[in-house]
């Protein structure tokens, strides 16, 4: 019988590129790249920087793999010229691949997605890194360069010692929910196909836009989504028995249902644009959290049951919560940034995992010449230099699906929540995941305890111009509350949008994707609601 080949050993290093500051047009180059493996340091300067690395590294005595913080979305670019098989995209980004076939390197920020300056990191003003005046600021800048790979290095190798070695959070928060939680395992297509239409994201609503000139108050629920792991019941494996009614109210029982209802804003129905909460009687996928707590505000009339699935079994995430809750107040009492981090992330990361839907995920390879790529049955996906990337969906597998039935109910439980929450505010003006800002509200307050509400700022007016798109101003007029997503904003420009004007951002910052040029983004922003 053949013996079972040994998993090839890897030396822990990381690696960080300098290059010129972001300007909008200007696609930045490296000029200094670092490198550590825990003992030796070694950086580079010039703008043959990437060769002499690789020159290095061709030579390094024994093979690494190579954290790299946002490589996939910034590093790895510059490096795709060395880049070899296997490689791994996660949302068209190289989340890991071979480098010159003997390293790997793998994306931290997909394990450990929190900026580097959570942890540690130096400062420095990134003006000094233009290429007039870099040279006269080459100490500082390499000892700065070191320093990132210092840091990253005592992160990673804390995380992975502590938790293990994961390509993703998700995969590391999914093995230690399991750990703590066993019974809820991999599940097949059918069952995925079955339950996936109630697996639905937060609520976002505008009730309210343009200038609204009067005092509000931003209240936010205290890590919501563990609280709903922690103090909700969702299902237990995959066992469950078919009604055509709705059962009457236990604590302790969990189900979904196909209802035809009149809904006064209560529950979810998926579209492209989002989930809206519909007025008057529409067809819901919804859940027995979501159901119990709109009929027990008076806000749905179910008038008819197409199906009702109850499960046979049910548990609360109690153990694995308050487990990494300990450990973040630990952390914080100990001044511990990293440990803190780390429990937070677990905290929030336990179900997400479970939702993943494989079926949309591609196998990728580097190929020489477009022949071999057609022979392997591969479709092009892009070229750089002489090689050619090739895709094709990824081979299902027995293990490939989790139970999206559990991360349907963590998720429908958070929308319950935050329904309760709305239901007892006064005149609401916007709502976001696990926030509400209205007039006043009849909620339990409290800084720090789980689940509990606090009043996260008061504001003297606030201008929305539309989903995660709005600016608030305490009585002084200074913004203190403001989101804009996909775009970095100032309250002033928001409060225009809002007032109807449009406004174009250009992104300094290029985006880079593998087998792509660089391209600049520039965006026209208008008030959407």
């Amino acid at each position: 019988m053949a013996r079972k080949q040994a998993k090839q050993k890897f030396r822990l290093a990381t690696l960080d590129i300098e290059t010129d500051p972001f300007l909008h047009g200007r696609t930045p180059m490296p000029f200094c790249i670092g490198f550590y493996d825990g003992e030796n340091y070694q950086d580079f300067w010039g703008d043959d920087c990437i060769f002499q690395m690789m020159e290095y590294l061709a030579e390094y005595p024994e093979p690494c793999k190579i954290y790299v913080h946002n490589g996939g979305g910034f590093d790895f670019w510059f490096m795709q010229n060395f880049i070899t098989n296997p490689i791994f995209f996660i949302n068209k980004r190289v989340a890991k691949c071979g480098l010159l076939d003997r390293h790997e390197m793998r994306d931290s920020y997909k394990m450990i997605p929190i900026p580097l300056s959570k942890f540690m990191k130096e400062e420095i003003d990134y003006r000094k890194l233009e290429e007039k005046v870099r040279e006269k600021h080459k100490k500082e800048i390499l000892r700065y360069l070191y320093f990132d790979c210092k840091y990253l290095y005592d992160m990673v190798q804390r995380f992975t010692e502590e938790y293990g070695e994961f390509l993703t959070i998700g995969a590391a928060s999914l093995h230690h929910m399991r750990e703590m939680h066993p019974g809820n395992d991999h599940e097949s297509k059918f069952f995925d196909a079955r339950f996936r239409p109630w697996y639905m994201g937060g609520r976002n609503q505008c009730f309210e836009t343009g200038a609204i000139l009067r005092p509000l108050k931003y209240y936010d629920v205290n890590s919501l989504y563990p609280d709903r792991m922690a103090n909700a019941y969702h299902p237990l494996g995959n066992q469950y028995r078919v009604l055509s009614t709705i059962p009457e109210d236990k604590e302790d029982e969990f189900y979904f249902a196909r209802i035809k209802a009149n809904s006064n804003g209560a529950l979810p129905i998926y579209t492209k644009q989002g989930l809206k909460f519909p007025h008057g009687v529409n067809d819901f996928y919804a859940t027995s959290h979501e159901i119990k707590m709109a009929r027990s505000l008076g806000l749905l009339k179910i008038i008819k049951v197409e199906e009702c699935l109850v499960w046979k079994q049910v548990q609360r995430y109690d153990t694995y919560i308050n487990h990494h809750i300990a450990k973040k107040i630990a952390a914080e009492e100990a001044g511990d940034k990293g440990g803190r981090e780390f429990s937070k992330l677990f905290a929030n990361n336990g179900y997400g995992k479970q939702g993943q839907d494989p079926s949309k995920y591609r196998d990728c390879k580097i190929f020489e010449n477009v022949e071999d790529l057609i022979n392997e049955g591969y479709d092009m996906a892009g070229s750089f230099g002489e090689r050619f990337i090739g895709q094709k969906p990824t081979e299902i597998k027995p293990w490939s699906f989790n139970n999206v039935a559990i991360a349907a109910s963590i998720t429908s439980a958070s929308r319950a929540k935050l329904m309760h929450g709305i239901a007892h505010t006064e005149r609401p003006v916007y709502c976001d995941t696990d926030s509400i800002i209205c007039d006043s509200a009849d909620l339990e307050i409290h800084p720090t305890k789980l689940g509990a509400w606090k009043l996260e700022a008061e504001l003297a007016q606030i201008h929305i111009a539309g989903k995660k798109l709005y600016a608030g101003y305490d009585e002084n007029g200074v913004c203190i509350k403001k989101a804009s997503k996909g775009v970095n904003l100032d309250g002033d420009t928001i409060r225009s949008i809002a007032a109807g004007e449009v406004v174009e951002v250009a992104r300094d910052a290029p985006s880079l994707r593998f087998a792509q040029p660089a391209q600049f983004i520039s965006r026209k922003i208008r008030k959407t609601a």
